[in-house]
């Protein structure tokens, strides 16, 4: 094995790391004072108090659908599609690139099937459509769902925030936990959701300026972009489409696709995240555009990030990393070749490095916010229903420290986890599925009721939930490309313009003691007789990806099926169906399709009015006393 040898920060790069993370800071601690001046100052001259709108809307002008298409896409990225995706490409391949093409459908589906009846209903929370549709029940299924996947995805970003602090630094896995646990805690609890929306264009720019610096750099380094592709398609990494029909190939064409367009339905379709993006737009017209905007600027940096994948790949390609025991995790392969390229340029890895982290202010920000307000109005609204919107404020920055606070400790529970990419992506397709499938029962079917919802959301969890622990107990392997370490002890090496000798590791590095054969996800070499392993398993050999596409049909069909063998629910109002497709129109009794028999939303909490859409909140939050008539 070649010697253990690592790259880490400067002081300057450093400097550089730090005032760029400052920017957002102040940014946010500046927005938080001057809207804490305005809220006194309102108080103090008579005004009434800020509403809720008041307070999370800023004005119609600022709202164009570049803006919007820009919020979208900086919340959409995370350091999981930062650290992940190069890191997929540099282990298996150029093929990741294929998820690029879903946001095409995605987009269609979300423009024409979602964002209209929750832009038309005015929602300031996504799962009070799920009350006014079936019922409480159904609402506190969603709320569980999309409230544990947005917790593991914080969590995991978090952590994968963690790996890259530790891999350029010489601050341990645990303190690199501590720091940027803490750090993003309060940069959420100060300045709230509208600071990120203020240097939303500040980290685009920067997230983007990251991964076309590495591209010109590793190019340059390896001999140009032919001979980036040479050794890429020398490593059989240069596969552009696989149509393989077979279930259990873990990346293909078709599992990406299909499993690409779930997972962004999950994400940017019916979420509370996503919802409050889809708010900023005072028109549909002008939402719809901002979606559009924002998938595609998603697809183009993901695009981005496979390339960087695979430039990074030729240039490690006699000398890879992991197996060389210069980092310890994938996760760290980035990092690891930011500073590894241009440590001879004063402070450009800090100013790259910095824009993992920026990739990761919002999307996370946004998450815990997400988090702490889900908590306040589905549970503790519930009991203290005459909480000021200023009490409110508070009681939701404090759930957001609690929350930073709580997906710190998730990433210390995590710490060995090698990969980060298809942890999430897992998880967002058993819990994120169910979910989806339960929204596309009421806008999609009329004839659905709250027995169906509940029935197929339980069984669609409940299958992907066998299927991961199955596939835990007997994990797939696949034969992924090969690595090398050949040119590790010698002077073949690519070596880059912009670096500056390796400093020789003597402390950190050996603290880690390590099996070589863990670092190499699926290695097909250490693999068991697959004799031992029953029949089954060949059931939890399923592609991750397939994960939201499954739970999703699971739970439309299960849902349908329950729906149409028990007692049809009378006809729910047209504003809380879709316009265009009822496929269960042709189930419905001719009486239930009366408009003297339209069922609207719940009575106590909500009241929607024919001639206006908008639904209007009452006074009092009761729980839904008619639930037999479903």
């Amino acid at each position: 094995m070649a010697e253990n040898t690592t790259a880490y920060f400067t002081l300057t790069d450093f400097l550089v790391f730090v005032v760029m993370l400052s920017i957002s800071a102040c940014t946010s601690l500046y927005y938080a004072i001057t809207k804490y001046r305005r809220e006194r100052h309102s108080r103090g001259s008579g005004y009434h108090e800020l509403s809720e709108e008041e307070e999370e809307e800023p004005p119609e002008d600022d709202l164009t659908p570049w803006r919007g298409g820009l919020g979208i896409f900086v919340g959409f990225v995370s350091a999981i599609t930062y650290l992940g995706i190069p890191a997929e490409t540099y282990l298996n391949g150029v093929l990741f690139w294929s998820i690029s093409l879903t946001v095409i459908p995605a987009a269609v589906i979300i423009n024409n099937g979602y964002l209209p009846i929750f832009y038309r209903l005015k929602l300031n929370n996504v799962f009070d459509y799920l009350e006014m549709r079936f019922n409480r029940f159904v609402r506190l299924l969603g709320v569980l769902g999309n409230y544990f996947n947005l917790l593991i995805y914080m969590t995991v970003v978090m952590y994968g925030l963690a790996c890259a602090l530790s891999a350029v630094t010489h601050v341990k896995l645990w303190g690199a936990i501590l720091s940027i646990g803490l750090v993003r805690t309060i940069f959420t609890t100060v300045g709230g959701v509208n600071a990120i929306l203020w240097v939303d264009l500040f980290q685009a720019l920067l997230m983007v300026a990251g991964f076309v610096s590495l591209i010109i750099g590793g190019c340059l380094s390896v001999g140009g972009i032919d001979q980036m592709w040479a050794n890429v398609v020398a490593g059989k990494r240069g596969d552009l489409f696989s149509f393989d029909l077979n279930p259990t190939t873990r990346h293909t064409t078709w599992a990406l696709f299909v499993g690409g367009i779930f997972l962004n339905l999950t994400f940017l379709g019916p979420n509370q995240m996503a919802i409050k993006k889809y708010r900023t737009c005072f028109s549909e017209q002008r939402a719809k555009r901002s979606v559009w905007i924002g998938m595609l600027l998603c697809a183009v940096f993901q695009l981005l990030a496979v390339f960087t994948g695979i430039v990074m790949y030729s240039y490690y390609q006699d000398c890879d990393p992991v197996t060389s025991g210069q980092i310890l995790r994938s996760a760290e392969l980035l990092p690891h070749f930011i500073v590894d390229m241009y440590s001879a340029v004063p402070g450009m890895a800090g100013l790259l490095v910095s824009a993992i982290f920026s990739s990761s202010m919002s999307s996370t920000s946004a998450g815990i916010f997400s988090l702490a307000q889900t908590t306040c109005d589905d549970f503790i609204k519930l009991r203290w229903n005459n909480m000021t919107p200023f009490r409110r404020m508070l009681l939701i920055k404090g759930l957001s420290c609690a929350y930073g606070l709580l997906c710190m400790s998730g990433a210390f529970a995590i710490s060995q986890v090698n990969t980060i990419l298809q942890p999430v992506l897992s998880w967002a397709g058993i819990l994120g599925g169910p979910v989806l499938g339960i929204f596309t029962l009421g806008f999609f079917s009329s004839r659905s009721n709250s027995k169906g919802a509940i029935c197929g959301s339980l069984t669609g969890f409940a299958f992907g939930l066998w299927i991961f622990i199955g596939s835990t107990v007997y994990p797939p392997f696949y034969g992924d490309p090969p690595l090398s370490t050949t040119g590790c002890d010698s002077n073949v090496s690519n070596v880059s313009p912009f670096s500056a000798p390796i400093i020789h590791d003597t402390d950190i590095r050996a603290l880690f003691p390590r099996d070589v054969s863990l670092s190499v996800e699926s290695s097909v070499t250490n693999s068991p007789d697959h004799g031992e392993y029953p029949n089954i398993a060949s059931l939890y050999a399923m592609s991750y990806l397939y994960y939201s596409g499954i739970t999703w049909l699971i739970t439309v069909v299960v849902g349908a099926f329950i729906s149409m063998v028990t007692k049809a629910p009378r006809r729910p109002d047209s504003a809380l169906l879709n316009p265009y497709v009822d496929f269960s129109f042709c189930c419905r009794r001719r009486s239930d399709n009366s408009d003297d028999d339209i069922q609207g939303p719940p009575a106590g909490k909500w009241r929607l009015n024919q001639a206006d859409p908008e639904p209007v909140q009452m006074e009092t939050w009761q729980v839904q006393e008619d639930i037999a008539a479903d």
